[in-house]
């Protein structure tokens, strides 16, 4: 038996049609809206393919759309201080598809010449120091307006020194120490140009700083394995609310918060809470398409 809709019933079925057409076709407007040109740092976002950003802080290149390199600006300026520049480089790679969740890993490492080591010790003291550190992110948009990150990063550290005195003795080592960090970022978008920022960072392993030695004169020579407890440290946490800024070639955000203030490239956290401040100020332009 045919069933005869009613009018108010055949006028639903396109309309709900419709309606559901409209919710399709926007989805991949609604996955892609904040990551136009998506803040990088604390994310999964990379540059899209051509794409500087240059700043005080660092130097980016969106190798193409889910590759991006880049490098800290400070460091190569350490030079007036520390007799050389500490070259260091980063690389992110963050997922393929498209949609609301982004996954990304990221890659860094800064070497400490023994010129800069020097400068830090006595001028007796030669030796060097290298940082690596592994991320992982995932970001989510949860809304057009909202975004959400999570991330991880692993930090080693190793240096590696030795001092001769005056009285033929020789000092020689190497330290190693290993850091894990967790922490959420949270972008809430209010309008194409401003944004509200949350920042927040917890230290979640830090490893005690073991350092093999050997000592020699010419009456005694000795090898040891010494530990250094940092167990205060572990506390580390810090909360950073901001505002961020997105203009037509510019970005700039800046947070001020407090807690355990991390150390750049580094990994680690100060042991006493301090005021922490987020700055990031850049310039884009596409070198090619």
């Amino acid at each position: 038996m045919r069933r005869r809709l009613t009018r108010a019933q055949a006028g639903l079925a396109p309309a709900g049609l419709a309606a559901l057409g409209l919710l399709l076709a926007a989805a991949p407007a609604h996955a892609s809206a904040a990551t136009a040109n998506p803040r990088t740092d604390f994310t999964a976002y990379t540059r899209p393919g051509g794409r500087v950003a240059v700043g005080p802080l660092k130097l980016e290149l969106g190798v193409f759309d889910e590759v991006l390199i880049g490098t800290y600006v400070p460091p190569w300026f350490a030079f007036p201080a520390l007799g050389v520049p500490l070259p260091n480089v980063y690389v992110k790679a963050r997922s393929w598809w498209e949609g609301p969740l982004t996954l990304a890993v990221r890659g860094s490492t800064m070497y400490v010449a023994g010129e800069a080591v020097e400068q830090l010790a006595s001028g007796d003291a030669s030796g060097s120091m290298t940082t690596l550190s592994a991320e992982a992110d995932l970001s989510l948009l949860v809304h057009r307006a909202l975004t959400v990150s999570f991330g991880a990063e692993y930090t080693h550290v190793r240096g590696n020194g030795n001092e001769t005195a005056n009285d033929a003795t020789s000092i020689e080592g190497a330290a190693a120490a290993d850091n894990l960090m967790g922490r959420l970022f949270a972008e809430w978008r209010l309008s194409r140009v401003f944004s509200l920022t949350l920042l927040a960072r917890a230290l979640i392993l830090q490893t005690p700083v073991t350092a093999d030695t050997s000592y020699a004169s010419a009456d005694v020579s000795v090898d040891a394995e010494l530990t250094a407890d940092t167990e205060e440290s572990l506390r580390g946490f810090s909360i950073v609310p901001g505002v961020a800024f997105e203009w037509e070639n510019w970005d700039l955000s800046l947070g001020v918060g407090y807690g355990a203030l991390p150390l750049p490239i580094i990994g680690a956290t100060t042991a006493r809470a301090l005021p922490v401040v987020d700055f990031a100020l850049a310039y884009r332009f596409d070198l090619y398409n």
